[in-house]
């Protein structure tokens, strides 16, 4: 059975930031997936996110963070899309370009090739200048989750 990254994407798991730091935008997503039911300990799953963070940045370039973290707690993938409404946040990217949409990825600690699948797609997805164009352009919920389901 094919995983496709597009099958964790809610509506409620999507936010339109205006935070000046990574800490405080990663914040209102875990508290986005806290809300919906998709995580229960926000804390410790915050602290998985900031020890990735500072063995190397998510912020891949291009304006894209993919914070990520897996935890035996999580029984199921769950991904975060924050759009930044702003200039964007400072994450210490690889091309030191601002970062305007973050993709926060959680899932279970024992399926790892299914979250890597997950990872590639939705870089795959993000990477497509056109589509991360809207994405970040977007204000509307719908129309984000829809354009993650597009194949160009």
């Amino acid at each position: 059975m094919t995983i496709y990254a597009s099958q964790f994407l809610k509506k409620e798991h999507i936010s339109f930031l205006d935070e000046s730091s990574m800490e405080s935008a990663l914040h209102k997503l875990i508290n986005c997936l806290v809300v919906a039911g998709a995580l229960i300990n926000p804390s410790e799953f915050y602290n998985a996110i900031i020890e990735r963070e500072e063995i190397s940045s998510t912020g891949i370039g291009l304006g894209i963070a993919l914070p990520h973290a897996k935890m035996e707690e999580i029984k199921d993938f769950f991904i975060a899309i924050g759009v930044h409404t702003g200039a964007g946040i400072g994450w210490g990217s690889i091309d030191n370009v601002k970062v305007k949409l973050i993709c926060l990825i959680g899932g279970p600690k024992n399926m790892h090739k299914e979250y890597l699948s997950i990872l590639s797609q939705l870089t795959r997805s993000i990477k497509d200048v056109k589509r991360r164009q809207q994405i970040v352009l977007s204000r509307e919920k719908d129309a984000i989750i829809n354009l993650f389901k597009i194949d160009y």
